[in-house]
């Protein structure tokens, strides 16, 4: 068995956050507080991809739920990839794992909104393409990558953004409730 020499290893610098949550807001917010928290949230997220060239990092790992819907608006979505894209300039990637706020429903026949940040050079999401629903092994890895000398496989669950039909007809019987 060999012993890993960490002295010979270069640092590689990660940035690491979770529910930002972009557009979300709660029931009993009025229109104008649920406008400023919006806004709020907006250049909060503006201050992760700035801390993040700043910083020089190699990878920004967003842990789910970057949106707090499971549609977001245009606006949302434009503002969201033109920070990707200040990111995809300085060489940094963005790892994307999709959370429960900005997945659609398994019983919607609709595609997640990750499937359009992938258009951004830079961005991967972290999901098992060909997972089905009820599988619940984890069995291969859902990115595999290298980022400067460093070889990445990162796992995650089967999700819901892939579903079955056996399954998704399932859902929609009159009989489940």
């Amino acid at each position: 068995m060999g012993v890993l020499n960490m002295s010979k290893l270069s640092a590689i610098s990660l940035a690491v956050c979770s529910d930002i949550d972009l557009e979300f807001h709660f029931k009993r917010m009025n229109n104008q507080t649920a406008q400023k928290f919006y806004e709020i949230q907006c250049q909060n997220f503006q201050k992760i991809i700035t801390t993040c060239i700043d910083e020089n990092v190699a990878v920004l790992m967003i842990l789910g739920n970057l949106f707090g819907v499971d549609r977001p608006k245009n606006t949302t979505l434009e503002l969201v990839v033109n920070e990707f894209r200040k990111l995809e300039e300085k060489g940094i990637e963005v790892w994307i794992l999709p959370g429960h706020h900005d997945t659609p429903l398994i019983i919607i026949n609709d595609l997640s909104v990750h499937y359009i940040l992938e258009n951004v050079s830079n961005v991967k999401i972290l999901r098992k393409k060909d997972a089905r629903f009820e599988d619940r092994e984890i069995n291969a890895p859902c990115l595999q990558s290298k980022v400067g000398e460093y070889d990445f496989s990162i796992y995650s669950s089967p999700n819901a953004m892939t579903r079955s039909e056996e399954h998704t007809s399932e859902l929609q019987s009159p009989n489940t409730i």
